[in-house]
């Protein structure tokens, strides 16, 4: 391309991602500095006019990528002023945004004069923002760029401006004391970076104050506390024993040992922090070791620090065991520093574990079995990837060819390998790698063994073998829990294995079970493993043992009863542990099974509030309202009945359209479910609601007998005799085809009853208007 071409519209766009491509997939003989040289020669060499916002942010980022700030400024100021002209105002106001903020970014790569003007001009531009949601990224941006300015005078000024301008964190709202306390911490964490120490301890001191005050008693809860001990650890090590205190002055002796045990890891943790930032590292390790448990997404975090920790002490071979665990276990940001680490250490320091780590890393790539990556490897990578995992166990084997995490990871390789195997080879290998491996009860047995080993026996020995064989669980609870999701109840196996339906069943349940306890043993002793610090897990195991239960077709009342009660206790607990609505939903199940209406009626209520504050992705209120709106119409409850309506339409008008489509059926249904209760005591908002409900949907009638029942009870009670009449012969004609003779029996009775008031429209019907279902 020559000096006098000029690039603009689709053919400038094309040349820019091209370049952009170019520079960030370069070819392996290419380094960092040549790119730059390359990129830079193209740039020089072809006049480019940006004539819309994309391109403009394509060739100033490639001038910024290169180093030649002056140049991303003049093309800015170039070209800026020509593609504002061409937009509308919503348009003008996000990129002039955009603008200020690349300019910013400029400006402090060049020192300029202009950046603290620059920055009153972005507080106004985003002040002017109609849409505040939109630019609340732009202002994180903004605060960020000025960090990296070090102008920290005018971070804190801007702090104070980003929490004034959004509402929810005004004086008189429910985020006033979040607003507070973001405030105080990065004023502490802007004073250390100016070394203003004094200054940072009153803002600390300022923190605490407010966490104390009486106004804010009923909003500060132990979460509050750590979010903030978490954020001043590092910064301010000396006020975390004071915030300890005051952590473990909310606890209360009535909370659950789940509760307590992750409160007391969580703090652990921030101990652990407080003393390396005191440069206190044998200590550091100590509190890490007693917090390292997956208890939350940071916990990912701090194995990458408990890691380094132990290398900076010098014990490379422990470190690298917590390095094979974070690999072992598929740890996003743990497994790809322990990889790292093990790239770096395994010559210098040998010890087994890195070679291992090297091992698992490689065999997830080849076998596409990284959680957080799709990427797969090439023809080559392939080869490469297998060289490496074939080197790298030969080495870990002529350290110890016989240690335990050899032989977990062999049984591994051996279930990733099984297309390439003989079948009844392989589950032969299987079976007789984890019965030796099995040997030893102090062996980490992992959900792949355990499902590859019975496998291995139903298809040698037959699955009732396999199913009556001594019970081997998993050495986690969270495997445990994963088990009895999938080992012979997935929908192939569950066919092939359908005359072993209730042995299955058992299975699954010892699974839970077992879980369930190693759970609860965790957190009452601490024994136990990594991920059975979950509580997520431990909650969600508790609703399917819950789910289960209430599963009672052919069961006696007895049994019913004693299930409900179980339902309870353990859905009670959970709630306790994990407040989840699912938990909710358990104890109306419970009193659904018990047919205590008055108690359903409860659960129902406390089931909306919880899913409305909390939110509850799977709730459907129309579903559990079956239960008991004939319960409130027979009651005369119909103020409640009009309030759960009500709530129907608020809970579906919040649905997304795609939502609305899957849930308008039982929806509409429920709707006129309710209405058919109250229609004789709110005849005129009823016909409004009905004729609403008619025409504003597809007519599910046709096809629903019961629905068609329901509004012909409707009509009966608002004296449209004939309506009620059509309405119920389609119902009798839906019912007869689907051969439910209960229904039929209360269609065709219903039919009689409203011809014959029909006949007779001056006779007065005594019966009651629910009594006719």
């Amino acid at each position: 391309m020559t000096s006098i071409d000029i690039l603009t519209g689709s053919a400038l766009h094309s040349w820019l991602d091209a370049q952009w491509d170019f520079f960030s997939h370069p070819k392996e003989t290419i380094d960092e500095a040549q790119r730059i040289l390359l990129l830079k020669r193209s740039l020089e060499e072809t006049r480019c006019e940006p004539d819309d916002y994309p391109s403009l942010n394509k060739y100033f980022r490639l001038w910024y990528v290169i180093n030649e700030f002056d140049m991303a400024l003049n093309v800015i100021e170039t070209y800026t002023n020509s593609i504002l002209n061409n937009v509308n105002n919503n348009d003008k106001i996000y990129i002039s945004i955009q603008i200020s903020l690349w300019k910013l970014s400029i400006y402090t790569k060049i020192k300029h004069e202009n950046f603290l003007i620059q920055c009153d001009v972005l507080v106004e531009e985003l002040f002017a923002s109609p849409d505040k949601g939109a630019v609340l990224e732009d202002w994180s941006t903004f605060l960020n760029i000025v960090e990296s300015a070090k102008q920290w005078n005018k971070y804190r000024e801007l702090l104070r401006k980003r929490i004034a301008f959004e509402p929810r964190f005004a004086k008189e709202n429910v985020n006033y004391l979040e607003g507070l306390l973001w405030i105080y911490s990065r004023d502490c964490f802007a004073f250390i970076c100016d070394n203003q120490k004094e200054e940072a301890e009153n803002s600390v001191k300022r923190l605490i104050e407010t966490l104390q005050e009486d106004k804010f008693k009923d909003k500060v809860t132990t979460k509050t506390w750590l979010e903030q001990a978490n954020f001043l650890v590092s910064l301010m090590p000396e006020c975390i024993d004071e915030m300890i205190f005051h952590i473990k002055a909310l606890v209360q002796d009535d909370w659950p040992d789940a509760i307590k045990k992750e409160l007391n890891i969580k703090i652990a943790q921030i101990k652990a922090e407080q003393k390396y930032a005191q440069n206190q590292l044998e200590e550091a390790i100590e509190f890490g070791l007693a917090g390292h448990y997956e208890i939350a997404r940071q916990g990912h975090h701090f194995t990458t620090k408990l890691m380094d920790w132990i290398i900076e002490l010098g014990n490379y071979d422990k470190a690298a065991k917590i390095a094979l665990d974070a690999i072992r276990f598929n740890l996003k940001d743990a497994s790809n520093h322990a990889i790292s680490l093990a790239y770096k250490h395994h010559e210098m320091n040998p010890s087994l574990y890195w070679h291992l780590i090297i091992c698992w890393y490689n065999c997830f790539a080849l076998y596409n079995k990284n959680r957080h990556s799709d990427y797969i490897l090439t023809e080559e990578e392939q080869k490469i990837a297998t060289h490496l995992l074939n080197e790298h166990l030969a080495k870990a084997k002529s350290i110890d060819a016989s240690h335990v995490d050899i032989q977990s990871f062999e049984i591994y390789l051996l279930i990733q390998n099984k297309a390439q195997i003989n079948e009844d080879e392989y589950h032969q290998k299987v079976l007789t790698l984890c019965e030796r491996f099995f040997r030893d009860p102090n062996n980490y047995r992992s959900k792949e063994h355990i499902s590859a080993y019975y496998r291995a026996k139903a298809h040698l020995l037959g699955i009732k073998t396999a199913l009556e064989s001594e019970f081997m669980p998993a050495s986690e609870a969270f495997e445990n829990f994963d088990l009895s999701q999938s080992l012979f109840v997935r929908e192939e196996e569950w066919q092939k294995y359908s005359d072993h339906y209730e042995s299955i069943l058992t299975l699954k349940h010892k699974f839970e079970i077992c879980g369930f306890e190693q759970y609860q043993r965790f957190y009452e002793t601490g024994i136990g493993y990594y991920r059975d610090g979950n509580i997520h897990n431990f909650s969600m195991l508790i609703r399917n043992i819950c789910c289960e239960l209430s599963e009672c077709d052919k069961k006696t009342p007895e049994e019913i009863k004693g299930r409900a009660q179980k339902i309870l206790e353990l859905s009670h607990l959970a709630i306790k542990v994990s407040p989840f609505a699912e938990h909710y939903s358990g104890i109306f199940d419970a009193y659904n099974l018990l047919q205590d209406f008055e108690k359903m009626v409860e659960a129902a209520e406390n089931l909306w509030q919880i899913a409305n504050t909390h939110g509850y992705s799977r709730y459907t209120p129309q579903n559990i309202l079956d239960f008991f709106v004939p319960y409130l119409g027979q009651q005369g409850r119909f103020r409640e009945l009009m309030i759960w309506l009500e709530r129907l339409d608020q809970w579906y008008a919040y649905l997304s359209e795609d939502q609305q489509v899957a849930q308008q059926e039982s929806y509409f249904s429920q709707i006129i479910h309710i209405l058919s209760q109250v229609a004789s005591q709110q005849p005129e908002e009823t016909s409004i609601k009905l004729e609403k409900a008619l025409t504003h949907n597809p007519p599910f009638w046709e096809t629903n007998g019961r629905t068609a029942l329901n509004i012909s009870s409707i009509y009966f009670q608002l004296h449209n005799y004939d309506k009620a009449i059509e309405f119920g012969k389609l119902a009798l004609a839906l019912t007869t085809e689907y051969d439910t003779a209960e229904v039929i029996k209360k269609a065709e009775r219903n039919l009689t009853i409203m011809q014959d008031t029909l006949a007779n429209q001056n006779k007065t019907i005594l019966k009651p208007w629910w009594k006719f279902w």
